[in-house]
């Protein structure tokens, strides 16, 4: 065999092994993209209770009606490989302390900063849902109002559900009575958990009533009360 026709098979052997490496780095790309889509995404619900965490204060600069609120959030977060797609978080069950029939009205929490009820998420990512709000107006001295932030499906514009959150008597609250809340977790391509939540804004003391002024996140803080109780089996709660 003369030197070209070898230079000429070791160049073309060197390509083949070049397309080969391509192709199998490619064939692995797409199989494990296929291995994610069936593998069902894992889902956990989390809340930190410290101020500046999950629970944020807007001053009346935000609300746009001269009130100052506090939201209660939870994050969804992603903790397997696989893209979970319209995730969603219902309310299961709510129970007010010291009443024995238990509500089953089912409505959807909407997702943060979104005119929404679900979202995707992908992979180690996390999303912030809104479960409740508590609200003063500045310079009067009505007691602090106390919502949950449920919402239609599908939603209509923020303004008219805030107004319809405001004024149904499934969503607005009673202050001064404690609440167990069940939610349901759930995507479109995963299972459903359940989580367990108690909340509840205290009555107003003597100091509480401020007809003037702002009352700032530590006054509102001081009569939130927060309990995020993990997941649960909806079977077994009462």
């Amino acid at each position: 065999m003369d030197a070209n026709k070898y230079q000429l098979m070791q160049t073309i052997a060197a390509i083949v092994s070049a397309v080969s490496g391509i192709l199998m780095v490619f064939i692995g790309i797409l199989f494990k993209r296929y291995l994610d889509k069936r593998q069902k995404p894992k889902l956990v619900m989390l809340h930190d209770a410290t101020i500046g965490g999950d629970i944020k204060y807007l001053p009346p600069e935000f609300t746009h009606d001269n009130s100052e609120e506090v939201w209660i959030k939870v994050r969804v977060k992603n903790i397997s490989p696989a893209y979970a797609e319209d995730v969603e978080l219902r309310l299961y069950s709510i129970k007010r302390e010291n009443d024995a029939s238990v509500s089953r009205h089912t409505a959807w929490f909407k997702v943060s900063s979104m005119n929404a009820i679900s979202t995707s998420i992908p992979s180690e990512f996390q999303q912030y849902f809104d479960i409740a709000y508590v609200k003063k107006i500045v310079n009067k001295s009505d007691d602090l109002g106390f919502y949950l932030v449920l919402a239609a499906n599908p939603m209509q514009d923020w303004s008219k559900e805030k107004e319809k959150i405001e004024t149904s008597r499934h969503t607005k609250l009673f202050i001064g009575g404690e609440y167990t809340l069940l939610i349901s977790l759930s995507c479109r391509n995963g299972g459903t958990k359940h989580y367990k939540i108690r909340m509840n804004v205290l009555g107003a003391g003597n100091d509480d009533l401020v007809a003037e002024g702002l009352l700032g996140l530590q006054n509102f803080n001081r009569r939130i009360v927060f309990n995020f109780l993990g997941e649960v089996n909806p079977n077994l709660e009462s």
